[in-house]
């Protein structure tokens, strides 16, 4: 794409609230090493295994586990803005640097005819791995950098041997030089975790399993250097902690610390978003894992819009002395998340009758952190209605901090430089600071394609 996104609009936002610690809320959840892989590249399913048909060519869970719908069941009267987000950047500004070409471009996973195919990916140093939904659950095919295929499409519950649903997660756990693969299963309310014991992803893998108080709906994760964290729709809003260094080991047991955080009265769909550590530079010493969840005052819990933060001070040898504590709520450039209302999916226009899901009320996966020695940097993004009009765009923040000081808002903007509908978005900064954006683009005259702008560094 030739554009290049210039912001916009810095803010020396407020802390509305002080640091709040949440009551003693830890529970300690014991993980079992279920089996060591065969090395993939030998891997051949077991005969006897059968790819049981859990979902539909819908999505829908054949069990019936927490099909929920995303929805916001009351607003609040007094809400900003009326109109145009407050944040709007509604033009494209020249390009001062272009991009001529991608880096790589090869056909991905076919189509498993199950929607939404819930595609995730990960790059490492060598290899590329992409997971996507399938009438078994998650299935996943391993390939190099050059595109070729290492190891063919094969549905992970019939390499972990827990039957699974999907909703996959693939990461790259740059520190460790590891691949993590997740899906939640069939059986129980279990969170099954790949993790390879090398950083060749064609060889063994420990697989771990975790049982889940609820069905853990639309689980993501972030990696921290003690803790891959997770968060999951559940009506307790959970927060998990698994014993990252304990996974690496491929030790036989391994500790996950659950926490909950206030549930939106509001909502009946809610997640909180993991903070992700991107690159190899670790955090100040003293940094603690962060989950973060965005919070419109149209859905009735308050006066602001902002950006809730939570940090969590984990001990996995005692982890009743585990804390989890809410950092001060960051006030946000007034946003509406009234897309077509809060109770439809259907909303967002493309050619012909059908409409597509706003996905309205959470922050969009990832959430990216970076230390910069000078400065730290976490920057996210969710959707809104850009023009009061039921046009989606894509918010976008840069958040700051120097050591282990307080978070703020550095900059933000809301992307909707035309009439189409931009949303769905997924945001990373590189190690000069430069912001990469992409979304989905829809409209009643354009079909869905994915699109990305960005935002040149400006390291003051």
């Amino acid at each position: 794409m030739k554009k290049i996104l210039f912001v916009l609009l810095v803010l020396s936002s407020h802390n509305l609230f002080s640091q709040e610690a949440t009551p003693a809320n830890a529970v300690t959840i014991q993980g079992v090493l279920v089996k060591i892989t065969p090395p993939l590249s030998d891997f051949a399913p077991d005969p006897t295994w059968i790819d049981e048909v859990v979902r539909d060519n819908e999505g829908v869970i054949r069990e019936d586990k927490n099909n929920i719908e995303h929805r916001v069941r009351r607003s609040n009267g007094f809400v900003l803005p009326k109109d145009k987000d407050a944040a709007l950047q509604d033009y494209m500004v020249p390009a001062k640097t272009r991009i001529s070409s991608i880096v790589q471009n090869f056909q991905g996973h076919g189509n498993t005819a199950v929607s939404p195919a819930d595609p995730s990916l990960c790059v490492g140093a060598n290899h590329v791995i992409q997971m996507i939904n399938g009438s078994s659950g998650a299935r996943m095919t391993i390939y190099n950098k050059s595109g070729v295929v290492v190891v063919a499409a094969q549905y992970m519950d019939a390499i972990t041997g827990v039957p699974g649903l999907g909703d996959p997660v693939a990461m790259y756990d740059a520190v460790a030089d590891r691949y993590v693969l997740t899906e939640f299963s069939s059986s129980g309310n279990k969170l099954v975790i790949m993790v390879s014991q090398t950083n060749n992803p064609t060889g063994s893998w420990y697989v771990y399993q975790f049982t889940a108080p609820e069905f853990p709906d639309y689980p993501k994760y972030g990696i921290w250097p003690n803790a891959y964290i997770c968060t999951s729709n559940e009506s307790t809003n959970k927060i998990y902690a698994f014993d990252r260094p304990t996974m690496l080991s491929g030790a036989p047991t391994a500790v996950m610390i659950s926490f909950s955080i206030p549930v939106s009265p509001a909502l009946s769909f809610q997640a909180a978003a993991p903070v992700d550590i991107s690159g190899t530079n670790m955090p100040p010493v003293g940094t603690k894992p962060l989950v973060m969840r965005m919070t419109d005052n149209e859905w009735g819990g308050g006066l602001i819009d902002g950006l809730e933060m939570w940090e969590m001070n984990l001990n996995f040898v005692t982890p009743g002395l585990s804390t989890f504590t809410q950092l001060p709520t960051l006030a946000t450039a007034p946003f509406s998340t009234n897309l077509c209302g809060f109770v439809t999916l259907n909303c967002i226009r493309q050619p012909g009758a059908q409409r597509l899901d706003p996905i309205r009320e959470i922050i969009m996966n990832r959430a990216w952190y970076r230390n910069f020695n000078t400065h730290q940097s976490i920057v996210l993004t969710h959707s809104v209605d850009a023009t009061g009009l039921d046009q989606a765009g894509v918010r976008w923040y840069e958040l700051r901090r120097n050591g282990l000081g307080a978070w703020s808002i550095y900059q933000q903007s809301t992307y909707a430089p035309d009439t189409n509908s931009r949303w769905m978005g997924t945001i990373a900064i590189n190690a000069e600071g430069s912001i990469g954006l992409a979304y989905n683009v829809s409209s009643k005259m354009c079909f869905l394609p994915s699109r990305f702008t960005g935002r040149k560094h400006q390291m003051y």
